[in-house]
């Protein structure tokens, strides 16, 4: 909230309790410090509701070798400022995929997971520019997320990596 406080006075409380009205906090950490210092009591909260923001565009490019993926990787970055950037080498998808079944390519050496959250026509137009990106470097394949339900299937795999390996035994993350 952006509007500062527009009144904040006491009442007459019609119960033992006490009250204080405050309107249009700054924000919520303001409004609790109101509130914890004059014993007061919220009986009246209003709020203004934003449209949630488009769905991310997910780029997942399978790549055949480490340098290949370096390469995805800088190219993606000179294409633009990603949301997320997440590489997964082959240890890392053979323990997922061992893990649970995801029909990912085990005999990839990485995979390359990119996001980005532009709204609209950027966001599909900066997803583009990572795929190309990604197959100008030798992605031997690459997916692309069309809706938020498999923009989110594309980074199961990567949410899936610690668990699967702590699975398999001691993992040193550093």
């Amino acid at each position: 909230y952006t509007g500062g406080f527009q009144e904040r006075f006491r009442m007459q409380a019609e119960t033992v309790a006490s009250a204080i009205r405050i309107g249009d906090p700054m924000s919520w950490d303001k409004a609790r410090v109101v509130i914890v210092k004059t014993n007061g009591v919220v009986t009246e909260v209003t709020v203004r509701l934003r449209p949630l923001p488009p769905p991310a565009v997910t780029v997942v490019a399978v790549l055949p070798d480490l340098d290949a993926a370096s390469r995805a990787v800088a190219g993606v970055l000179a294409a633009g400022t990603p949301s997320l950037l997440e590489l997964m080498d082959r240890e890392t998808v053979r323990a997922v995929e061992a893990s649970r079944a995801m029909g990912l390519d085990t005999e990839a050496a990485a995979l390359v997971l990119v996001q980005s959250d532009l709204p609209g026509e950027a966001g599909e137009a900066q997803a583009r520019a990572f795929e190309a990106a990604c197959l100008e470097a030798g992605a031997a394949e690459t997916y692309r997320s069309e809706t938020t339900a498999e923009a989110e299937a594309l980074l199961s795999a990567r949410r899936m990596a610690l668990p699967a390996l702590e699975a398999l035994g001691d993992v040193l993350i550093d």
